[in-house]
């Protein structure tokens, strides 16, 4: 058995996602000023540099800019978190149990606040620590 020659690696993702369910308002900011309509749907995983949103209706399109607020808890303390971010994809599939069609949105947080960095690393550590537990 010999070793390779050449090792070809990739980065796929910047940090490990955590799963969660937090109710969510979602708006695109590509709409027109006239349709402030936001979608209320789930962030349905997240990490330092993004999130997945999931939702019954489709949020946007790749290279969309997207608001997302949701409240948070950190050490017994609720928070809002309000961030800006780039679609980068969609994704639906079949609800197994409804049969409906549930999309998915990846999303890249943009310019976040050193205030919203903060809340997000402490919300992550909780996570990581409840799941280990």
């Amino acid at each position: 058995m010999k070793y390779p020659k050449d090792i070809v690696s990739s980065v796929v993702r910047k940090e490990a996602r955590v799963d969660v369910a937090l109710k969510s308002t979602i708006k695109n900011t590509k709409k027109s000023r006239e349709d402030d309509s936001s979608i209320v749907g789930f962030v349905n995983d997240l990490n330092l540099s993004g999130c997945c949103l999931k939702a019954s209706d489709v949020i946007g399109n790749p290279g969309d800019t997207v608001r997302v607020t949701t409240r948070m808890s950190v050490a017994g303390v609720e928070d809002f978190l309000e961030v800006s971010g780039v679609i980068r994809n969609v994704k639906a599939e079949k609800d197994p149990v409804t049969s409906e069609l549930i999309y998915f949105h990846g999303v890249e947080f943009a310019d976040l606040q050193r205030s919203h960095s903060l809340l997000l690393h402490g919300y992550l550590f909780e996570q990581v620590i409840n799941e280990k537990r």
